[in-house]
């Protein structure tokens, strides 16, 4: 997640929320989720949008492989987890970065000021990165008419799901990696009232650096800066999969 992404905005469905600082509307609510830096979106992006444009599919019977029909990353899973409910201390490898980057996207609060900064503190290379997300959940608060500090709507919780990954090394030791996920987000009420237009195939950056045994993330210029343009990702493309998207497993 240096510089910041173009904000992203999503209407989640909050029937039967009494929120009273948000505008209910038939029983619905609109939540901008903004997030940029190392914010609920993790992002490494600078002012410009760092998407690639699609480029042509495929022609028709074209049997190369895509990510939908090509072997999908295994990920591996953290040998802890910290107090904060992050996962931490992922093997020392591009595919414990890549892992460590998915669990984080998955796992971040993004509208917990608090909750948020603890979390960054734990997984964090810096304390820049830490006051940047900070900074985002809080900027998302205010955008969704919270007060810009506290915890999120009673009965409000967001899930997040990393589908695709795409892994490179900034540098020349492998201690440095970039990784792209392309996620979808969707919030659900208590009473499991379903999100009507949730977020669906965001793409976004970070930057992790091995650190004190660790994969933290970071937003340092020196490494975010020289940050690549991924091609689109689209799981039939075999474009995408020779750019290197992967779909990701757990298993």
């Amino acid at each position: 997640m240096a510089g910041r992404q173009s904000a992203r905005k999503a209407r989640l469905w909050l029937a039967g929320i009494a929120v009273t600082t948000i505008l209910l509307v038939a029983g619905a609510v609109a939540i901008i989720l903004s997030f940029g830096d190392s914010g609920g979106d993790l992002s490494t992006g600078s002012d410009r949008q760092r998407t690639a444009s699609p480029r042509p599919g495929p022609a028709a019977g074209d049997k190369r492989l895509t990510p939908a029909t090509g072997k999908p990353l295994r990920l591996v899973d953290g040998e802890k987890h910290h107090r904060s409910g992050v996962s931490g201390q992922f093997p020392h490898t591009g595919i414990g970065a890549t892992s460590a980057a998915v669990a984080h996207q998955e796992e971040l609060e993004v509208l917990d000021d608090g909750l948020a900064r603890q979390q960054l503190q734990d997984i964090a290379a810096d304390e820049a990165t830490v006051r940047s997300g900070v900074s985002d959940v809080r900027r998302a608060r205010e955008q969704a008419g919270l007060p810009p500090s506290g915890g999120p709507p009673s009965g409000l919780s967001v899930t997040t799901t990393v589908k695709a990954a795409r892994t490179r090394s900034l540098d020349t030791t492998g201690d440095v990696i970039e990784v792209w996920l392309v996620y979808d987000r969707h919030a659900q009420t208590e009473d499991e009232q379903n999100d009507k237009d949730p977020l669906t195939d965001e793409m976004t950056s970070t930057v992790y650096t091995w650190d004190q045994g660790d994969w933290r993330l970071t937003t340092a210029k020196r490494w975010t800066s020289h940050g690549t343009y991924p091609r689109a990702y689209d799981p039939s493309s075999p474009y995408a999969w020779l750019d290197g998207w992967r779909e990701v497993s757990d298993g």
